[in-house]
């Protein structure tokens, strides 16, 4: 059975006041009380329980990393410089993957309200969530990566837009017209915002914008691979693919190879992310790189703002792509 501070209090012989006194450091606690107390703490094996501290204090020193798919590279260094930001303040992080579900993204804001932690960082799995704008009632969330339509709150993103029209905008550069898109088959703020880039690069290139180039499908290597398969059948293929993110171009270039094409000599690829095996792939990927690192570290320093107090306006964070020129599109070789 566990210790419990009654156990401890009639061991030591004082009053559960006292030995709580000792366990939370006050300063007017008696010298020779206190290293009684501690004796009989490190004998019995005491740990305070910090479930039944958070109800009375409301603070648990414990944030909640809520994302999307901590498989993907790109998402695993954001946690890891997210985890960095926040053990340096002194908090701890309960992280969960929703893996794109927003009935998984339910059940996990659910959870760490019930636990009463100080906040949350959360990747949307959906543009539209009441359950999140309830709970940042009650705590600060922060959102990365993705914005929740009429969910007015901290953001950092990337300027998604752009990136999608630089990739786009190359591959017209290097002789491309027939552009194929693979693009997530979800409803979610970088979906519309890649697409928008993708046309209007299109646009300012005077190419008329073909529906049936752009493919709406699962994250997937698998999705995007069956998808490419597809596409190059038809009677006019595209010449060039850019793909969502690096984990669907993968699947491109999965299809472009098993079909006995040349890349890029047949066909050109632009990925999005820069996920760290991008340049050590079979055709080292061009993709758009995103500032993941630094996005995750501002949110997690945003974060900490709400809980030390600040009660400023929302901040809006968006931070610029770079695109990364490599083989697939026709760089160096």
């Amino acid at each position: 059975m566990r210790v419990t501070i009654r156990d401890v209090a009639k061991q030591a012989g004082v009053s559960i006041n006292t030995v709580s006194r000792v366990v939370n450091n006050h300063p007017d606690t008696n010298s020779f009380t206190k290293a009684k107390v501690e004796q009989v703490i490190q004998a019995m094996g005491y740990t305070p329980n910090h479930n039944a501290r958070s109800l009375v204090s409301r603070q648990s020193r414990t944030v909640g990393l809520v994302v999307t798919d901590c498989t993907n590279p790109n998402t695993a260094q954001q946690i890891r410089a997210m985890q960095q930001v926040l053990t340096e303040a002194g908090y701890a992080a309960m992280i969960f993957d929703t893996q794109e579900d927003g009935k998984r993204q339910n059940t996990a804001m659910r959870v760490l309200d019930e636990h009463i932690v100080d906040g949350i960082i959360l990747h949307p799995a959906e543009m539209s969530d009441e359950q999140v704008k309830q709970i940042a009632k009650r705590v600060p969330v922060v959102l990365i990566n993705r914005t929740i339509d009429g969910f007015e709150s901290d953001t950092v993103l990337n300027d998604n837009v752009d990136g999608a029209a630089m990739a786009t905008a190359h591959l017209i550069a290097n002789g491309h017209r027939r552009i194929a898109y693979l693009i997530a088959n979800r409803a979610i703020s970088t979906v519309r915002d890649r697409l928008a880039g993708y046309e209007l690069a299109l646009k300012a290139a005077a190419i008329e914008i073909d529906d049936r180039l752009v493919v709406r499908t699962a994250i997937s290597a698998e999705a995007a691979m069956a998808a490419t398969q597809q596409l190059l059948a038809q009677p006019n293929p595209p010449t060039a693919f850019f793909a969502y993110n690096d984990l669907m171009a993968v699947g491109v270039m999965a299809a472009v190879h098993e079909a006995g094409l040349c890349m890029p000599k047949d066909i050109a690829l632009v990925g999005f992310d820069n996920i760290v095996y991008a340049p050590y792939l079979q055709v080292p990927l061009t993709t758009v790189a995103q500032q993941s690192q630094e996005m995750a570290k501002a949110t997690a320093k945003l974060l900490l703002q709400r809980l030390a107090g600040d009660k400023a306006p929302p901040q809006h964070l968006r931070f610029k792509s770079k695109l990364i020129v490599r083989q697939s599109s026709g760089g160096p070789q």
